[in-house]
């Protein structure tokens, strides 16, 4: 993002991310065993790589931002995030009731949902083309450039000589301030609640269908309403920081 704007690499992931639906789509039509599961996980894979945006949308979030607005504007991000996570599963009651036979190929409830992320990310990728605006940029002596497409590469020519010039000096500038205490402390707090989220995530589906009987349907309502606790949570976050700002 520093040498071609926030745009292009928001598309890149969102480009990946629909690709990864894609092949989540076509999976059933492979054979069933290994090359169904292997494309299951590339599918998963393709997909993680482009959720990785959401640390453009930090980084966006940093370069545009008022610095005492952005504890308030990163936990609204991260809120939108959550409330996603908490939507997402309630798909499966919308989707429950498809069943369309193509013959060779059924669309049915468990690969409509690559459907849906296809359409999601197409209509992400629109959104960022009509209404994504690149924020300004400062340079050294305090004077604001334009912003916007046409301007992301006059504006970044000096910094991006100055970090060519320099590339060994500020990696390892960047290592030590990644290992120091006030970066380490959020950055494993927030490592192991996504940890454990992901493991409670991928555990409670089998444990929840062998013990319960419980179908995809029932299982997303319960991930569906933690979602909304950890929304909450950060709502409260959010408010508290305002309240410590002002």
């Amino acid at each position: 993002s520093d040498a071609s704007g926030f745009r292009v690499p928001f598309l890149t992931s969102l480009g990946i991310s629909t690709l990864g639906g894609l092949v989540y789509l076509a999976a059933s039509a492979l054979p069933y065993g290994r090359p169904a599961t292997m494309a299951i996980l590339a599918a998963r894979l393709l997909g993680g790589c482009g959720a990785a945006n959401s640390a453009l949308g930090f980084a966006y979030v940093a370069r545009g931002t008022p610095r005492e607005e952005q504890t308030s504007v990163n936990s609204m991000l991260s809120m939108m995030r959550i409330l996603g996570m908490a939507i997402g599963p309630g798909v499966n009651i919308l989707v429950s009731w498809i069943n369309v036979d193509f013959g060779s190929w059924s669309l049915t409830p468990l690969n409509s949902v690559g459907l849906i992320l296809i359409v999601c990310n197409l209509a992400a990728i629109v959104a960022i083309l009509i209404f994504l605006e690149e924020p300004e940029f400062s340079d050294e002596d305090g004077n604001e450039g334009e912003g916007g497409e046409n301007d992301v590469e006059s504006v970044n020519k000096p910094m991006l000589s100055k970090q060519s010039s320099s590339f060994a000096a500020s990696t390892l500038q960047v290592t030590r301030a990644f290992m120091s205490i006030d970066i380490l402390v959020p950055l494993l707090s927030l490592f192991m609640f996504n940890a454990n989220f992901q493991l409670i995530e991928t555990g409670f589906a089998p444990a929840a269908y062998d013990a319960l009987g419980w179908e995809p349907v029932q299982t997303s309502l319960a991930l569906g309403s933690v979602s909304f606790i950890i929304a909450l949570c950060m709502y409260v976050v959010m408010n508290l920081s305002k309240r410590g700002a002002s």
